[in-house]
């Protein structure tokens, strides 16, 4: 069955578990608007540091083991150096959580990071919203 392509996807990238921990805040502070708008989400966890390299195996097993059984298909670890990565984000902080709102065209339409306040909500909210409904002339 050919699954059909998300209207939007929202792409939580973190480097650190501080950078996870607040993407956590910003999900839990619009977590119903995005169910609501249907917004695929996909969690990008970069290891760079060679202990989490070396510890890979183990280190993946306890995270699958932290993450709900049903987001297991949208969870992605990256085992190496995140340069490359981090070069999307325009910022070169490896503490903070990034999320990147993509469109249907995997364009980034929408882009934040570290601790969320509500205007900053607001405003993903609003683009979640836009391209959706962008999405829905097509």
């Amino acid at each position: 069955m050919r699954q059909k392509k998300a209207r939007a996807t929202l792409i939580e990238l973190s480097f650190r578990m501080s950078g996870a921990n607040q993407n956590k805040q910003w999900i839990d502070m619009c977590e119903k608007s995005l169910r609501e708008l249907k917004v695929q989400s996909l969690y990008l966890t970069v290891n760079e540091t060679f202990l989490f390299r070396a510890l890979s195996g183990f280190i993946q097993s306890t995270q699958r083991r932290k993450i709900p059984l049903r987001d297991h298909d949208s969870y992605i670890v990256f085992n190496s150096p995140g340069d490359k990565i981090l070069s999307l984000t325009q910022n070169s902080n490896r503490l903070v959580g990034y999320l990147l709102l993509l469109d249907r065209e995997a364009r980034v339409r929408w882009y934040g990071y570290g601790a969320p306040d509500e205007s900053s909500v607001r405003s993903l909210e609003e683009a979640a919203r836009a391209v959706v409904d962008e999405s829905k002339t097509f």
